[in-house]
């Protein structure tokens, strides 16, 4: 196994950086919660982290994808890094391990802005256009029935490469590009996840629950008569 890096970025004043993995439990298809929760308690009072794909929804609901796979990634994987740092406003704090020049390097070069990259990619949509509009018909008169009232239709892009391909060099690219408030990267063996989200989809601190979507949303008001001024925003 090649050692796992990642970095985590919380809302920029906030990051995580490991290297390396102590303990970790990997799945690949169906999710045994039960090997989960015995993970969590091995290894409880540890930093754990986790990388959760959609189609574990296949093992909570009943529920199939018979989509294609062409990016094959674990279903979960959680691990527990050998090296931990964690930088904020008050500077870096290494949680565990020791940080060696080499996994200092490693960090500082995943920091670095990078406008522009070697690499080129050409991408085509594996969904048509004659046929992703048929979709979108098809979508709208499921609303009209009011068998679903809100719809986030997405499609895929790919791109194939000959040559070995940098994820770290794209992940800097990217995150120069987009300042997202929420990145995060992440190298396990082959599989590499480059994220550029500007949403914090939950986080819980001790009894509160928090969550930053920005489509479609918005803070509740005051009052009712502002939540009636909020809500007409939102309409238009």
């Amino acid at each position: 196994m090649e050692k796992p890096v990642f970095l985590i970025n919380d809302n920029s004043s906030n990051r995580f950086f490991g290297y390396d993995v102590e303990e970790f439990l990997q799945m690949d298809s169906t999710v045994d919660f039960k090997e989960v929760d015995t993970f969590i308690s091995k290894n409880k009072g540890k930093h754990i982290f986790t990388f959760l794909s959609y189609d574990i929804k296949n093992s909570i609901e009943k529920l199939f994808s018979d989509n294609t796979n062409f990016v094959p990634n674990p279903a979960l994987l959680l691990w527990c890094p050998s090296v931990l740092i964690q930088e904020s406003e008050e500077g870096l704090n290494l949680l565990k391990g020791d940080l060696t020049d080499e996994i200092k390097a490693i960090y500082d070069r995943l920091l670095q802005e990078k406008s522009t990259s070697e690499q080129k990619f050409d991408f085509w949509a594996l969904t048509s256009t004659d046929e992703y509009l048929l979709n979108v018909i098809k979508l709208k008169d499921h609303i009209q029935k009011g068998d679903i009232y809100e719809i986030n239709y997405c499609q895929s892009y790919i791109a194939e490469s000959n040559k070995p391909i940098d994820p770290q060099e794209i992940y800097q690219v990217v995150n120069s590009i987009t300042k997202a408030p929420f990145s995060a990267f992440v190298k396990w063996n082959d599989f590499a996840l480059a994220c550029g989200s500007p949403e914090r989809y939950i986080e819980k601190k001790r009894q509160q629950i928090i969550s930053q979507p920005i489509k479609g949303t918005a803070k509740r008001g005051e009052t009712n008569e502002e939540d009636k001024l909020i809500i007409e925003a939102l309409a238009n």
